[in-house]
C-alpha cells in the first residue's frame, strides 16, 4: 500500500534530526508514501551507538520498521549476513 519516494516531504533534517515521515497520499497507485535511506557503499560503521526515537502510528495493518543491514554480505544474502531491527 505504500511507495518509497525521494521527496523532501518524506525525509528531511529538522533541528539537527533526521525525519522520515510516512504520509497518506495517492502516489503511483499506492495510498501512502515514505522514504528509504540507503548508505550502502557511502558510509559504514564498525563501532558506535545509534539512538532512535520514533513516533509510530497506531492503526490496524501498519507495520513500521527500522532496519540496519550490512554493506558486505559475507555470510550470504539476507538473513544469513544479519540485520539489526
Amino acid at each position: 500500500l505504500q511507495y518509497y519516494t525521494a521527496s523532501r516531504a518524506n525525509s528531511y533534517i529538522k533541528d539537527g534530526f533526521l525525519v522520515i515521515k510516512g504520509m497518506k497520499q495517492n502516489y503511483k497507485g499506492k495510498f501512502y508514501t515514505s522514504a528509504r535511506l540507503r548508505t550502502a557503499k557511502k558510509a559504514d560503521w564498525t563501532y558506535g551507538r545509534f539512538d532512535i526515537r520514533a513516533k509510530l502510528p497506531v492503526q490496524q495493518g501498519i507495520w513500521p520498521a527500522i532496519w540496519m543491514l550490512p554493506t558486505d554480505w559475507v555470510y550470504g544474502t539476507w538473513p544469513q549476513s544479519g540485520e539489526i531491527d
